[in-house]
């Protein structure tokens, strides 16, 4: 399938000229066995997971989120992680590793863009050692900022939701849960972004957007 809208043959195309990947296809099984293989040692030694997973640097010392050939985070819970995604025409992938945690989880799915959001993590928080570890919602704090908001000079638009689970943000068929920090700011889940809520006048609430280096401004529209 190439579409959301309707189920249709993908296009013909050559993956090999993906020096990354190299155009290597694989299933959800084997992405798992990978992911163990990687964790218990028998691909590669510690030295070289942990110098692979270690976040490189700009010249000016920001980090990048990125060493070698993986994303490495920690999330709003503070778990860290690695993982990386994979797309091409016909299909989308996500393999996240939680290291300390020893939970994997792996997605395939045969569209060429599919609207994952922050599914693969929310799946990991039910699977911890220890059990599920979302935090409960905040009732009255998700209440009191959902809505639909509009990015400043921006035609995007998004939703923020109350659900059980707290507080979710949707654009289009993306959803991503916002964990509160405290002192107005959430973080989502896989904690790569920052919303920092402000009260630009007294009619319209809004959100400080910070992801990487780019920063956007949204206010809630009036329903």
């Amino acid at each position: 399938t190439d579409s959301l809208e309707r189920i249709a043959h993908a296009p013909d195309v050559d993956n090999s000229y993906k020096w990354a990947g190299g155009g290597f296809l694989s299933t959800a099984e084997d992405l798992l066995r990978f992911a163990h293989a990687v964790q218990t040692d028998s691909f590669i030694s510690r030295p070289v997971l942990e110098e692979f997973t270690r976040s490189q640097t700009t010249l000016d010392g920001k980090p990048t989120y990125y060493g070698m050939g993986w994303v490495t985070r920690t999330n709003a819970l503070g778990m860290p992680w690695f993982g990386h995604s994979g797309g091409s025409v016909g299909g989308t992938t996500q393999l996240i590793i939680y290291p300390e945690e020893k939970v994997t989880v792996a997605m395939v799915s045969n569209l060429s863009d599919a609207p994952y959001g922050d599914i693969h993590h929310r799946i990991a928080c039910l699977f911890m050692p220890e059990g599920p570890v979302l935090p409960a919602a905040d009732t009255l704090l998700t209440a009191e900022w959902k809505g639909k908001y509009r990015v400043e000079d921006s035609p995007v638009e998004f939703e923020l939701r109350h659900t059980p689970e707290g507080l979710v943000m949707v654009n289009g068929k993306k959803s991503t849960l916002l964990v509160p920090q405290g002192d107005s700011l959430f973080l989502s889940l896989d904690g790569t972004a920052k919303y920092r809520t402000i009260l630009p006048d007294s009619t319209n609430r809004g959100l400080i957007l910070e992801r990487g280096q780019l920063v956007f401004r949204a206010l809630q529209q009036e329903e």
